[in-house]
């Protein structure tokens, strides 16, 4: 995990502007302990898949996150850019704002793995944010 955490880094390093200070804790829990932390639901659009808890500042995969999987790695990497607005205390009215860069940064690591992140249900997340 430590080599995944360590490369994501360094890419985000690399492509934004965020001070990255140390490594986040990251807690491994069931789907269902997930969906409870986000309010989502198993089997629907609102299927949490990863999360970031802003007052523990703690990123929350589920058990089964497959660590050579281009899609959860681009989900934890949503997680880490969260924790990288914490920790470099950038300014948000509300935490659905921090959403819009965490999405556009996760479609520009899928991007340059060649996934068309098109095909996927967090584009029409990121594109709600982006514009309502």
């Amino acid at each position: 995990m430590l080599d995944l955490m360590f490369a994501l880094l360094l890419w985000l390093e690399t492509n934004t502007n965020y001070n990255i200070p140390d490594i986040p804790p990251v807690e491994f829990v069931s789907r269902e302990d997930l969906q409870k932390l986000t309010g989502g639901e198993i089997g629907t659009f609102l299927e949490a898949v990863a999360a970031f808890d802003l007052e523990r500042k703690v990123i929350y995969l589920p058990k089964d996150f497959n660590y050579q999987d281009v899609l959860d790695q681009s989900r934890l990497l949503h997680e880490l850019v969260h924790w990288l607005q914490v920790v470099n205390e950038v300014p948000y009215r509300c935490k659905e704002l921090r959403e819009p860069e965490a999405y556009a940064i996760q479609v520009k690591y899928l991007s340059e793995r060649g996934i068309d992140a098109s095909n996927h249900k967090f584009l029409s997340l990121f594109l709600t944010h982006m514009f309502n």
